[in-house]
């Protein structure tokens, strides 16, 4: 009886590798080799090692523990499901092992360059203005992969062809417009239903370095959400309006529509688009996909912006 329980478990074990190594490319590769720098005592001297001239308060290094420990708790969470997770949280783990692998790219002194093609199509819907919310991050999202991926040349001359500004400054406005939607979300005391977007804000503004996002309240904030026994994120697993709006006024600039950020009906004057209502993925106990997706996204970029700032201290 037990050489058949052993011989079940081979068999699932087996299974289970064969199933890792099919999804290898989209996230387990990668992210568990983050999980390994986490665990490792490696990945802690080469950060006391790298930093150990910066002089840092106290407090910066205990909460760069406290995020670290906390993004291994959720990347550990992701890994155990796996087979259940979609999209949203393999973006969201690629992005923090992105960030993390140039950092770990920067001190070996390596590069790589990938080249890309710019749809027409593509490039007008991820760049039309007007957009707030989630839609507003997924454009500044759709640069920053262009960026990731070489393809500078590429979106400037798209820009140029549709009489747009800069990648640079497209960039600028729409990171200053998430801004002051986030600090209005932290002037709301963080209301539970916005925890979500203000992460994924967090992750992407941050990524291209932003640092009015990096407030250690902020990240205290988003580390006092985590359920720290499973290290996923709980809440509504129902997420806003895909695409929101904003309504020019008579000067040309942007204004939320609604300090709440509700939709009444559409003004004439407002650019009206299709909206979609985007749903969560739900694991076990409770847990969001797409929510501890972009906790892992943020705190990726939060750790980044520690290590840069101790690196910084350590050689002035």
């Amino acid at each position: 009886m037990k050489e058949d329980e052993q011989s079940r478990e081979y068999d699932s074990r087996k299974a289970e590798y064969h199933h890792l190594r099919i999804h290898q490319k989209c996230l387990v590769k990668q992210p568990f080799k983050l999980i390994i720098w986490l665990n490792t005592n490696n990945f802690r001297e080469l950060i006391i090692v790298s930093f150990s001239n910066a002089s840092v308060p106290n407090e910066t290094s205990a909460l760069l523990y406290e995020t670290l420990a906390s993004l291994k708790s959720a990347l550990e969470f992701l890994y155990s499901e796996h087979k259940n997770i979609n999209l949203d949280a393999v973006i969201g783990t690629r992005m923090v092992e992105g960030q993390l692998s140039v950092l770990i790219e920067r001190i070996q002194e390596k590069s790589s360059n990938v080249p890309c093609d710019v749809s027409d199509k593509c490039w007008k819907k991820m760049t039309k203005p007007l957009y707030n919310g989630y839609s507003l991050t997924h454009e500044l999202f759709y640069l920053e992969i262009g960026e990731q991926h070489g393809c500078h040349a590429e979106m400037e001359l798209k820009r140029l062809t549709h009489n747009q500004e800069s990648v640079a400054k497209l960039r600028e406005t729409y990171c200053a417009n998430i801004l002051n939607e986030a600090a209005l979300i932290a002037e709301q005391n963080f209301p539970e239903d916005r925890h979500d977007l203000f992460m994924e804000q967090a992750a992407l503004c941050g990524m291209v370095g932003y640092r009015q996002f990096f407030s250690s309240d902020w990240l205290r904030k988003m580390l006092s959400w985590q359920n720290k026994a499973i290290g996923c994120y709980h809440g509504n697993p129902i997420r806003e309006w895909e695409v929101e709006y904003r309504k020019p006024d008579l000067q040309g600039s942007k204004k939320l529509m609604h300090k709440n950020w509700k939709l009444p009906s559409m003004p004439p004057t407002a650019v009206q688009h299709v909206r979609h209502k985007r749903e969560e993925r739900i694991l076990r106990d409770g847990c969001l996909s797409h929510r501890t997706a972009v906790a892992v996204a943020a705190q990726g970029q939060y750790i980044r912006y520690m290590l840069e700032y101790m690196a910084f201290q350590a050689n002035p």
